[in-house]
């Protein structure tokens, strides 16, 4: 089993992620620009149905390599169909009871050995919260580079350069890996992810003479230190955020967990609005994460978004750059935000907020009269 390029995807009880979806494509740009194979890897835990052949067009032909006559039958998990015919390329689940939960020791365990054997160029992940936690580990264990939040890449001659943004999204690198295998993690805004994107170029089999194969691998659990008991509820449901038509979003720049209220009353403004946050004002404990707006938060696109003191990294204009109007408000001139924002107010929005506030009040007494 070869391939210059492996992308390590993710599934749920829906099938493949929509962040899974995303390094697929890129990862088939990159394949496609240095002349390599791709390979998938998806461990979990699938259990297979070995009762016919499969003739039928919902069904997807797999091989099992641990016992070598495990026969042709039919692979009984969703999305496996789509994955291996819609990528073009080579599929393999890694499956053991042990990855049916996820857990970080679990994942690189499994992954290092194959990740090792193959010896890719490229190794994609989704850039998740999944993706950040075994990611790391998994590139010490291969002793190879690792990039993080990948928007795009560039070839000169045989080297290949990296994206990704620093500083909030102010300022751009260019990264080049000096190990192989390098490890990617893809932002879900990164370059080919966009729409349905998977590569019709690579689609054909005739590229290989030949269908593209799902393999079915053990992963035994050998050697592992802990295991995962589940998954525990979430203290609270998730914040309602399907009928706003506004949203007022909160950065670390309102300066104090005090001016929230401001926040709050900006949304008052505006019926049907709701109040929501970046990742950095959970993190600080003045909202709670099920408030928050970005790439391991709450995906929105309302009519109007307005970011007070936002700065706009990647994670969070992953969350909702596809609103119909940005509205920003920053003292930041260089603030990212204000790269997708439709309207940019660069100001205090101790200031900004108040006079709109004043307005507001303003008119309603007006119209009272």
């Amino acid at each position: 089993m070869k391939a210059g390029v492996v992308v390590i995807a993710e599934m749920s009880a829906d099938g493949l992620t929509a962040a899974s979806r995303g390094a697929i494509s890129f990862a088939g740009l990159m394949a496609e620009a240095a002349g390599e194979d791709m390979l998938i890897l998806v461990p979990g835990h699938f259990p297979y149905i070995d009762e016919q052949p499969c003739h039928g067009a919902g069904t997807v032909q797999y091989e099992y390599p641990p016992s070598g006559n495990g026969g042709v039958g039919i692979f009984a998990y969703n999305g496996a169909k789509e994955i291996a015919a819609g990528a073009g390329c080579d599929v393999a689940f890694l499956s053991g009871d042990h990855l049916a939960g996820y857990s970080a020791e679990a994942w690189m365990t499994a992954l290092s050995p194959i990740c090792g054997e193959i010896n890719p160029r490229f190794i994609c992940i989704p850039h998740t919260s999944r993706g950040w936690d075994y990611g790391p580990g998994l590139a010490i264990r291969l002793k190879a580079s690792l990039i993080g939040a990948v928007e795009d890449f560039r070839r000169q001659g045989e080297d290949f350069f990296f994206k990704r943004s620093v500083l909030k999204g102010q300022w751009q690198l260019e990264v080049l890996p000096e190990k192989r295998p390098a490890i990617l993690t893809v932002l879900p805004e990164a370059r080919g992810t966009q729409g349905t994107a998977l590569l019709e170029e690579a689609r054909s089999a005739d590229k290989r003479g030949r269908p593209p194969r799902v393999s079915f691998l053990s992963a035994p659990a050998t050697g592992l230190r802990t295991k995962s008991l589940g998954r525990l509820p979430a203290a609270e449901t998730t914040y309602d955020f399907s009928e706003a038509e506004v949203i007022v979003a909160a950065g670390k720049g309102i300066g104090a967990v005090e001016n929230l209220d401001l926040i709050k009353r900006l949304a008052g403004v505006f019926p049907k609005s709701a109040v929501g946050c970046s990742r950095a004002v959970c993190d600080l404990g003045w909202m709670e994460y099920r408030r928050q707006v970005g790439l391991t938060g709450r995906t929105v696109a309302p009519s109007l978004y307005i970011a007070c003191g936002i700065s706009g990294a990647m994670p969070h204009l992953a969350g909702m750059r596809n609103s119909r109007c940005i509205v920003a408000v920053n003292r930041d001139i260089n603030a990212a935000i204000f790269q997708v924002a439709h309207l940019g107010i660069r100001e205090d929005l101790l200031t900004v907020i108040p006079a709109i506030l004043a307005l507001s009040e303003k008119g309603s007494n007006t119209t009272t009269q």
